[in-house]
Protein backbone atom coordinates (compact mmCIF):
# COMPACT_ATOMS: atom_id res chain seq x y z
CA UNK A 1 0.00 0.00 0.00
CA UNK A 2 2.75 2.39 0.94
CA UNK A 3 4.70 1.36 -2.10
CA UNK A 4 1.79 2.06 -4.40
CA UNK A 5 1.36 5.49 -2.90
CA UNK A 6 4.97 6.40 -3.63
CA UNK A 7 4.65 5.32 -7.20
CA UNK A 8 1.54 7.42 -7.67
CA UNK A 9 3.22 10.41 -6.06
CA UNK A 10 6.19 10.04 -8.41
CA UNK A 11 3.94 9.97 -11.44
CA UNK A 12 2.07 13.08 -10.29
CA UNK A 13 5.34 14.98 -9.74
CA UNK A 14 6.60 13.98 -13.17
CA UNK A 15 3.43 15.29 -14.80
CA UNK A 16 3.68 18.60 -12.94
CA UNK A 17 7.33 19.04 -13.91
CA UNK A 18 6.56 18.40 -17.60
CA UNK A 19 3.74 20.92 -17.50
CA UNK A 20 6.02 23.59 -16.04
CA UNK A 21 8.66 22.88 -18.66
CA UNK A 22 6.28 23.38 -21.56
CA UNK A 23 4.90 26.64 -20.10
CA UNK A 24 8.35 28.14 -19.71
CA UNK A 25 9.44 27.18 -23.24
CA UNK A 26 6.37 28.84 -24.76
CA UNK A 27 7.17 32.25 -23.16
CA UNK A 28 10.93 32.70 -23.86
CA UNK A 29 10.39 34.12 -27.45
CA UNK A 30 12.95 31.81 -28.99
CA UNK A 31 10.56 29.99 -31.25
CA UNK A 32 10.59 30.75 -35.00
CA UNK A 33 7.35 32.34 -36.20
CA UNK A 34 5.49 30.50 -38.89
CA UNK A 35 6.22 31.45 -42.53
CA UNK A 36 3.82 33.86 -44.25
CA UNK A 37 2.21 33.63 -47.69
CA UNK A 38 4.37 36.56 -48.96
CA UNK A 39 8.01 35.70 -48.37
CA UNK A 40 10.43 38.65 -48.64
CA UNK A 41 8.00 41.16 -47.11
CA UNK A 42 7.62 40.24 -43.46
CA UNK A 43 11.40 39.78 -43.07
CA UNK A 44 12.16 43.14 -44.75
CA UNK A 45 9.55 45.15 -42.80
CA UNK A 46 12.02 45.79 -39.97
CA UNK A 47 12.95 49.39 -39.15
CA UNK A 48 15.72 50.39 -41.53
CA UNK A 49 17.29 52.53 -38.83
CA UNK A 50 18.08 49.39 -36.80
CA UNK A 51 19.75 47.55 -39.68
CA UNK A 52 23.20 48.25 -41.09
CA UNK A 53 22.74 47.42 -44.76
CA UNK A 54 25.90 49.16 -46.02
CA UNK A 55 23.90 51.44 -48.35
CA UNK A 56 23.32 54.49 -46.13
CA UNK A 57 26.32 56.38 -47.72
CA UNK A 58 24.90 55.83 -51.17
CA UNK A 59 21.79 57.92 -50.54
CA UNK A 60 22.33 61.18 -52.46
CA UNK A 61 22.02 64.48 -50.64
CA UNK A 62 19.03 66.10 -52.30
CA UNK A 63 19.96 69.51 -50.89
CA UNK A 64 23.39 69.54 -52.51
CA UNK A 65 24.01 70.55 -56.14
CA UNK A 66 23.68 67.59 -58.43
CA UNK A 67 27.17 67.14 -59.82
CA UNK A 68 26.64 63.49 -60.55
CA UNK A 69 29.97 62.60 -58.97
CA UNK A 70 30.38 64.35 -55.59
CA UNK A 71 28.69 61.73 -53.40
CA UNK A 72 30.01 58.72 -55.21
CA UNK A 73 33.05 57.24 -53.51
CA UNK A 74 35.09 55.30 -56.09
CA UNK A 75 35.96 51.74 -55.33
CA UNK A 76 39.71 51.77 -55.01
CA UNK A 77 39.82 48.01 -55.22
CA UNK A 78 38.19 47.94 -58.63
CA UNK A 79 40.37 47.19 -61.67
CA UNK A 80 41.99 50.27 -63.27
CA UNK A 81 40.00 51.18 -66.36
CA UNK A 82 42.93 53.14 -67.74
CA UNK A 83 40.99 56.38 -68.24
CA UNK A 84 40.44 58.32 -65.01
CA UNK A 85 43.93 58.68 -63.62
CA UNK A 86 46.01 57.38 -66.51
CA UNK A 87 48.44 59.96 -67.92
CA UNK A 88 49.19 59.35 -71.60
CA UNK A 89 52.66 60.65 -72.43
CA UNK A 90 52.97 62.84 -75.55
CA UNK A 91 54.31 61.27 -78.67
CA UNK A 92 58.01 61.73 -79.03
CA UNK A 93 60.17 61.60 -82.14
CA UNK A 94 63.20 59.43 -81.83
CA UNK A 95 66.40 60.41 -83.64
CA UNK A 96 65.97 57.51 -86.05
CA UNK A 97 62.63 58.83 -87.29
CA UNK A 98 63.51 62.53 -87.45
CA UNK A 99 63.57 63.93 -90.97
CA UNK A 100 66.35 66.43 -91.46
CA UNK A 101 66.87 68.20 -94.78
CA UNK A 102 70.22 69.89 -95.09
CA UNK A 103 70.02 73.42 -96.48
CA UNK A 104 70.69 73.67 -100.18
CA UNK A 105 74.06 75.24 -101.03
CA UNK A 106 73.83 78.85 -102.12
CA UNK A 107 76.33 80.62 -104.37
CA UNK A 108 77.07 84.30 -104.94
CA UNK A 109 77.52 85.49 -108.51
CA UNK A 110 78.91 88.95 -109.29
CA UNK A 111 77.52 90.45 -112.51
CA UNK A 112 79.39 93.43 -113.92
CA UNK A 113 77.58 95.62 -116.50
CA UNK A 114 80.48 96.98 -118.53
CA UNK A 115 81.25 100.67 -118.81
CA UNK A 116 78.60 103.17 -117.54
CA UNK A 117 78.30 106.85 -116.74
CA UNK A 118 80.94 108.90 -118.56
CA UNK A 119 82.13 105.74 -120.34
CA UNK A 120 79.57 104.81 -122.98
CA UNK A 121 81.66 101.99 -124.40
CA UNK A 122 81.03 101.10 -128.02
CA UNK A 123 78.52 103.36 -129.79
CA UNK A 124 76.76 102.80 -133.08
CA UNK A 125 73.83 104.63 -134.60
CA UNK A 126 72.64 105.97 -131.24
CA UNK A 127 73.04 102.63 -129.52
CA UNK A 128 75.44 102.49 -126.54
CA UNK A 129 77.21 99.51 -125.08
CA UNK A 130 76.74 100.75 -121.49
CA UNK A 131 72.93 100.59 -121.87
CA UNK A 132 72.88 97.14 -123.48
CA UNK A 133 75.14 95.67 -120.80
CA UNK A 134 73.08 97.13 -117.94
CA UNK A 135 69.77 95.93 -119.39
CA UNK A 136 71.10 92.39 -119.73
CA UNK A 137 72.78 92.44 -116.30
CA UNK A 138 69.54 93.36 -114.54
CA UNK A 139 67.79 90.45 -116.21
CA UNK A 140 70.58 88.03 -115.29
CA UNK A 141 70.33 89.19 -111.68
CA UNK A 142 66.57 88.50 -111.66
CA UNK A 143 67.15 84.98 -112.99
CA UNK A 144 69.83 84.17 -110.40
CA UNK A 145 67.60 85.29 -107.53
CA UNK A 146 64.62 83.42 -108.98
CA UNK A 147 66.74 80.25 -108.86
CA UNK A 148 67.34 80.79 -105.14
CA UNK A 149 70.89 82.13 -105.24
CA UNK A 150 72.55 85.46 -104.51
CA UNK A 151 73.71 88.09 -106.95
CA UNK A 152 75.94 91.13 -106.66
CA UNK A 153 75.79 93.90 -109.28
CA UNK A 154 78.74 96.27 -109.67
CA UNK A 155 76.28 98.93 -110.80
CA UNK A 156 72.51 99.19 -111.07
CA UNK A 157 72.30 102.53 -112.86
CA UNK A 158 74.19 104.74 -115.29
CA UNK A 159 77.21 105.15 -113.03
CA UNK A 160 80.87 104.42 -113.61
CA UNK A 161 82.74 102.34 -111.00
CA UNK A 162 86.45 102.07 -111.64
CA UNK A 163 87.86 98.67 -112.53
CA UNK A 164 89.48 98.36 -109.11
CA UNK A 165 86.16 99.20 -107.42
CA UNK A 166 84.36 96.49 -109.35
CA UNK A 167 86.98 93.91 -108.44
CA UNK A 168 87.12 95.00 -104.79
CA UNK A 169 83.35 94.75 -104.51
CA UNK A 170 83.41 91.13 -105.68
CA UNK A 171 86.51 90.21 -103.65
CA UNK A 172 85.20 91.70 -100.40
CA UNK A 173 81.84 89.96 -100.81
CA UNK A 174 83.50 86.60 -101.46
CA UNK A 175 81.76 86.06 -104.79
CA UNK A 176 82.10 82.61 -106.35
CA UNK A 177 82.17 83.86 -109.95
CA UNK A 178 82.65 87.19 -111.73
CA UNK A 179 81.00 87.79 -115.11
CA UNK A 180 81.44 91.06 -116.98
CA UNK A 181 78.94 91.83 -119.78
CA UNK A 182 80.01 93.76 -122.89
CA UNK A 183 79.29 94.37 -126.58
CA UNK A 184 82.11 94.09 -129.12
CA UNK A 185 83.10 96.71 -131.66
CA UNK A 186 84.49 96.20 -135.13
CA UNK A 187 82.74 97.06 -138.34
CA UNK A 188 81.99 94.06 -140.51
CA UNK A 189 82.50 91.49 -137.71
CA UNK A 190 79.90 89.45 -135.89
CA UNK A 191 79.55 86.75 -133.28
CA UNK A 192 80.17 86.07 -129.57
CA UNK A 193 83.47 85.48 -127.78
CA UNK A 194 84.51 85.12 -124.12
CA UNK A 195 87.76 86.35 -122.61
CA UNK A 196 89.49 84.81 -119.59
CA UNK A 197 92.72 85.53 -117.77
CA UNK A 198 96.01 84.62 -119.42
CA UNK A 199 96.62 82.43 -116.36
CA UNK A 200 93.15 80.86 -116.28
CA UNK A 201 93.17 77.22 -115.17
CA UNK A 202 91.30 74.41 -116.87
CA UNK A 203 88.31 74.81 -114.54
CA UNK A 204 87.84 78.46 -115.53
CA UNK A 205 88.25 77.62 -119.22
CA UNK A 206 85.66 74.83 -118.88
CA UNK A 207 83.27 77.31 -117.26
CA UNK A 208 83.71 79.79 -120.12
CA UNK A 209 83.20 77.08 -122.74
CA UNK A 210 80.02 75.86 -121.04
CA UNK A 211 78.75 79.43 -120.93
CA UNK A 212 79.48 80.05 -124.61
CA UNK A 213 77.81 76.77 -125.60
CA UNK A 214 74.68 77.77 -123.67
CA UNK A 215 74.52 81.12 -125.47
CA UNK A 216 75.03 79.35 -128.80
CA UNK A 217 72.09 77.07 -127.97
CA UNK A 218 69.90 80.15 -127.53
CA UNK A 219 71.07 81.56 -130.85
CA UNK A 220 74.11 83.59 -131.94
CA UNK A 221 75.44 84.60 -135.32
CA UNK A 222 78.87 83.02 -134.81
CA UNK A 223 80.83 81.22 -132.08
CA UNK A 224 84.18 83.00 -131.89
CA UNK A 225 85.53 80.82 -129.08
CA UNK A 226 87.34 81.26 -125.74
CA UNK A 227 90.30 83.64 -125.71
CA UNK A 228 93.01 84.31 -123.15
CA UNK A 229 94.70 87.60 -122.31
CA UNK A 230 93.79 90.68 -124.38
CA UNK A 231 93.48 91.61 -128.02
CA UNK A 232 96.95 93.14 -127.76
CA UNK A 233 98.71 90.28 -125.98
CA UNK A 234 97.95 86.78 -124.75
CA UNK A 235 100.22 87.48 -121.79
CA UNK A 236 98.29 90.50 -120.53
CA UNK A 237 94.86 90.67 -118.88
CA UNK A 238 91.88 92.93 -118.86
CA UNK A 239 91.63 94.61 -115.46
CA UNK A 240 88.56 92.75 -114.16
CA UNK A 241 90.15 89.40 -115.02
CA UNK A 242 93.44 90.47 -113.47
CA UNK A 243 92.17 91.98 -110.21
CA UNK A 244 89.44 89.52 -109.18
CA UNK A 245 90.25 86.65 -106.81
CA UNK A 246 87.61 84.28 -108.14
CA UNK A 247 87.22 82.71 -111.63
CA UNK A 248 86.13 85.46 -114.01
CA UNK A 249 85.32 86.11 -117.63
CA UNK A 250 84.23 88.85 -120.03
CA UNK A 251 81.37 88.06 -122.43
CA UNK A 252 81.47 90.06 -125.68
CA UNK A 253 77.90 89.37 -126.72
CA UNK A 254 77.85 90.37 -130.37
CA UNK A 255 79.19 93.35 -132.30
CA UNK A 256 77.32 96.60 -131.91
CA UNK A 257 77.86 97.48 -135.60
CA UNK A 258 76.19 94.22 -136.71
CA UNK A 259 72.48 94.46 -137.41
CA UNK A 260 72.19 90.70 -137.04
CA UNK A 261 73.90 90.68 -133.65
CA UNK A 262 71.77 93.62 -132.46
CA UNK A 263 68.59 91.87 -133.56
CA UNK A 264 69.60 88.67 -131.78
CA UNK A 265 70.59 90.64 -128.69
CA UNK A 266 67.21 92.36 -128.45
CA UNK A 267 65.17 89.27 -129.34
CA UNK A 268 67.01 86.80 -127.13
CA UNK A 269 67.84 89.03 -124.14
CA UNK A 270 65.59 87.10 -121.71
CA UNK A 271 66.89 83.76 -122.99
CA UNK A 272 70.50 84.96 -122.80
CA UNK A 273 69.92 86.09 -119.21
CA UNK A 274 68.45 82.73 -118.25
CA UNK A 275 71.30 80.81 -119.89
CA UNK A 276 73.97 82.92 -118.19
CA UNK A 277 72.29 82.57 -114.78
CA UNK A 278 71.83 78.80 -115.03
CA UNK A 279 75.38 78.12 -116.21
CA UNK A 280 76.90 80.48 -113.64
CA UNK A 281 75.08 78.77 -110.77
CA UNK A 282 75.83 75.27 -112.06
CA UNK A 283 79.51 76.03 -112.60
CA UNK A 284 79.89 77.75 -109.23
CA UNK A 285 78.44 74.69 -107.50
CA UNK A 286 80.70 72.42 -109.54
CA UNK A 287 83.76 74.43 -108.55
CA UNK A 288 82.75 74.27 -104.89
CA UNK A 289 82.49 70.50 -105.09
CA UNK A 290 85.90 70.24 -106.73
CA UNK A 291 87.42 72.42 -104.01
CA UNK A 292 86.18 70.10 -101.21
Amino acid sequence: MKKSFLILLTVIMSVLLCACFWDSSADDGSTIPPATDNPGTSDTAADSTDQSTGTADQIPNTNAPNSGTADQIPNTNAPDSGTADTVIPPETVTPDTMVTTPPAPQVLICIDPGHGGKDAGAVWDGRMEKDDSLNLALKVAEQIEALGHKVLLTRTDDSYPYFSERADLANNAGADLFISLHRNSFEGAKGVEIWVSSKADDSTVDFAETLLDALADVGISKNRGIKKGTVSSANEDYFVNKLTDMPSCIIELGFIQSDEDNRLYDTNMDAYAKAIAEVAISEALRMEDQAK
